[in-house]
């Protein structure tokens, strides 16, 4: 009786958490297409479950994050258009410096080595989680230099996916995607269309495997898509809260270094 009352309140709790987080993801003022583009794609719970994580980081974390949600950074195109700057153009590439652009849009050579960087440090969280629950039978195989995972280049003679697990009968790839919020589905699109034909890169020792592919997008502000598919047919749980929170404020600490270096080649 006492644990039924219990669990009917806990639940009460968790419904009530997640209804201030989705009321206070609402109220945000709307600037540009982000908050419209993650209600579209995510699930209630899931982002009730990202803003509880975004509440509990330091402060400074946090104003960048809802500033960047909001397109509202001090970013060169936003202090023109506040009237406090007379140029737009970003010092590394000159295009103009939105808050997209910083994040995950320059093409400088300074900028596109720390985007890298970023995902390469969530691809190694991604892999060695992933590593610690597969069946002892299943290889995993990642495209990270350096590391002492097993490499791409043993499963594939061009394409070179970010990760891949080899079960008994099938290779399970999971493609990383590190982009603004905006981009969120048409990332995924476009990893799906480049390793349509990836079966035709599989080495000859793997050849007789089947092969699925699935994505993972993780925006620059730590909001996760990820197919579900690939926990089921490697055969592991979903990520849990605690590795969900690593993930989001991982890929913010690193995003927020990246807005910090904007002005440095």
């Amino acid at each position: 009786m006492i644990n039924n009352q219990y669990k009917t309140a806990k639940s009460i709790l968790v419904k009530e958490q997640q209804n201030a987080a989705m009321e206070h993801f609402h109220n945000l003022s709307y600037q540009g297409r982000s908050v419209k583009t993650i209600t579209g794609l995510i699930s209630p719970n899931k982002i009730a479950n990202w803003v509880q994580i975004i509440n509990k980081l330091p402060g400074y974390l946090f104003n960048f994050t809802w500033k960047a949600l909001q397109s509202q950074l001090p970013t060169l195109a936003n202090l023109k258009r506040w009237g406090r700057s007379v140029d737009d153009k970003c010092p590394l590439c000159s295009n103009i410096q939105t808050n997209k652009h910083v994040l995950s849009n320059c093409g400088s050579k300074a900028a596109l080595s720390r985007y890298t960087e970023r995902h390469n440090n969530v691809l190694g969280l991604l892999a060695k989680w992933i590593n610690d629950r597969i069946s002892k039978t299943h290889k995993l195989y990642v495209d990270l230099p350096y590391s002492n995972f097993l490499q791409q280049q043993d499963l594939f003679s061009n394409l070179r996916p970010d990760l891949a697990v080899v079960t008994n009968n099938k290779i399970v790839v999971l493609e990383l995607t590190i982009c603004h919020e905006t981009n969120l589905e048409s990332s995924k699109s476009f990893k799906i269309n480049k390793y349509k034909h990836i079966k035709e890169n599989v080495t000859e020792r793997f050849k007789h495997l089947n092969l699925s592919v699935c994505t993972c997008e993780l925006s620059v502000l730590g909001v996760l898509s990820i197919d579900d598919s690939f926990f089921n047919d490697v055969g592991i749980s979903k990520f849990d809260n605690s590795f969900l929170t690593e993930l989001s404020m991982t890929v913010i600490n690193l995003s927020f270094d990246i807005y910090n270096q904007r002005h440095i080649l």
